[in-house]
């Protein structure tokens, strides 16, 4: 009986890692893509910006 409680717990424990991996994993992938956005927002007001200086 005791056997058994401690490889559920195991199993338990085991999921609580691979799920909070994943989850991190998730985490760093949705702070990448916002970075990109927000690299390719600050390339796209700079490069508008030298237009409208070189339309002058």
């Amino acid at each position: 009986m005791l056997q058994q409680l401690y490889s559920i717990q195991e199993i338990g424990i085991l999921l609580l890692e691979i799920s909070g991996f994943l989850f991190a994993l998730l985490v760093m992938w949705i702070i990448i893509l916002a970075g990109v956005e927000l690299f390719r927002d600050r390339m796209n007001t700079r490069t508008e910006e030298k237009r409208k200086e070189e339309r002058k």
